[in-house]
């Protein structure tokens, strides 16, 4: 059963991905639309459209902070990755420890992204 949700954790994403490629999206956020304001995640479909389709320079003009959901994404596919092979479930208490120990440090850098995001691309969201 471990396998089988682990498995469902890599392979729905990669799903998902394939269709941000082949499908066009055309999204209004409702954040932005009620405030005028881009939220935080202003222009991540978009940014995780070009990085797909290997245009890296573009995708950090639309969200800067890609990045490091892009290299939460990578770690999180080799943890799961493992927890398959191994049959056991350790990724979710992986997830637990890690936002327990660096939960201020990110919200510190998700708030920093989204001043960047305002302040730079403010016009282009």
């Amino acid at each position: 059963m471990n396998r089988i949700k682990n498995i469902c954790c890599i392979f729905i994403p990669c799903i998902l991905a394939v269709l941000l490629l082949v499908i066009d999206i055309n999204y209004t956020c409702p954040f932005k639309k009620i405030t005028h304001i881009p939220c935080p995640g202003c222009g991540m479909t978009r940014a995780f459209h070009l990085l797909l389709k290997g245009d890296w320079y573009s995708a950090l003009q639309y969200n800067i902070l890609f990045i490091p959901l892009f290299i939460f994404i990578i770690i999180s596919i080799v943890y799961l990755t493992f927890d398959i092979i191994k049959n056991q479930i350790n990724y979710l208490s992986f997830l637990d420890k890690k936002s327990r120990k660096y939960g201020m440090v990110i919200l510190l850098g998700i708030l920093l992204g989204w001043i960047y995001n305002i302040v730079v691309n403010g016009e282009r969201l």
